[in-house]
C-alpha cells in the first residue's frame, strides 16, 4: 500500500475524527505558485499530504506519537500552523 495513505488512514483512526487533505500531488504549474513549495516537492510525485482536522492539537500530537514508529515513520514531517505536511523519500 502507498505509505502516505497508509499513513493518513492510521491518524484517521487514531483521531476518531475526519482529517482533511488540504495538498496532496500538485502539478508542477501549481507547485510554482504554492508559497513556500520545495522546488524538488515530494507533492510533484504523490509521496507527500498536507492535512487539517477541527483539533489540530490532537491530530499533531498524534502525528508525533505516529511519526516516531519505524514502521510508517515519514521521511518528512512539518508541524505548521493550520496543517502538517508528511511526506515520504
Amino acid at each position: 500500500a502507498d505509505p502516505v495513505l497508509k499513513f493518513l488512514d492510521i491518524v484517521r483512526a487514531a483521531l476518531g475524527a475526519p482529517i482533511t487533505i488540504t495538498s496532496g500531488w500538485r502539478c508542477p504549474a501549481h507547485n510554482a505558485t504554492t508559497p513556500g513549495a520545495a522546488q524538488n516537492s515530494l507533492h510533484l510525485r504523490g509521496r507527500a499530504a498536507d492535512i487539517s482536522a477541527a483539533n489540530m492539537e490532537d491530530l499533531a500530537a498524534i502525528v508525533r506519537r505516529l511519526a516516531a514508529l519505524p514502521d510508517i515513520c515519514p521521511g518528512e514531517l512539518q508541524i505548521k500552523r493550520g496543517y502538517i505536511h508528511i511526506g515520504y523519500k
